[in-house]
């Protein structure tokens, strides 16, 4: 067993030197994925006979996630975390160790995420699990504002005049935390939002706070 660590450990250290600082590879994750099974092996036996909870052994995950230098084991290891705290219901932990993961991780799509999220919601509890199913809703909704942009973007290279789709862009820009991007498309939309998105690059930050104002009853 011991042997069989230390091989385990040799392969994610030989990986870390190729690894790249952004979403791991299908790849990259099949490689070690056999190498953190192993890891994880006495954790999930001891689980299964009841003699460790679940969020013990997220907590071991949590360990070997921090020591790992290659972003495709720590992106095995924090995605185990998550759900084995979902298991053993600790869902604050839960939401933690999925907000770690894209920070560890770089690159990780909202997609992804939303994946590892929803593929364990069955366990959650609604009535004790809420922050989980929150932070689902919040990246799902990203991710159906990337779809709605990707469609809106294809709509004006087919008519750089929709000043509706414009305008339905400049939101969407604006849901995902891409607000110059959205300033220009609302410059461009005519109409309230344009006159406040033409104050606001101006730096005409009184005038253009008044017309976003006025803009919002609309």
């Amino acid at each position: 067993r011991d042997m069989s660590r230390i091989a385990c450990v040799s392969v994610l250290f030989i990986l870390s030197a190729v690894s790249a600082l952004a979403m791991p590879s299908r790849s990259d994750l099949q490689k070690v994925q056999g190498a953190v099974n192993e890891l994880m092996a006495d954790s999930v036996a001891a689980m299964k006979k009841g003699k460790l909870a679940p969020e013990k052994a997220a907590e071991t995950a949590l360990g070997y996630a921090r020591e790992a230098t290659d972003e495709a084991s720590k992106f095995l290891f924090y995605k185990g975390a998550f759900g084995l705290f979902v298991q053993g219901r600790r869902y604050d932990e839960a939401v933690k160790a999925v907000e770690t993961l894209t920070q560890e991780v770089k690159g990780v799509p909202d997609k992804v995420v939303a994946d590892i999220i929803r593929e364990k919601l069955k366990r959650v509890s609604k009535k004790d699990g809420g922050a989980v199913f929150e932070l689902y809703d919040r990246i799902d909704r990203r991710v159906r504002s990337a779809a709605e942009r990707e469609k809106l973007e294809a709509a004006l290279k087919a008519n750089p005049k929709d000043a509706d789709a414009r305008r339905q862009l400049a939101f969407c820009k604006a849901s995902l935390g891409d607000w110059a991007g959205a300033l220009g498309d609302f410059a461009l939309a005519g109409g309230k939002f344009s006159e406040a998105a033409k104050a606001e690059r101006d730096g005409k930050a009184a005038e253009a706070a008044d017309l976003w104002w006025t803009a919002s009853d609309d």
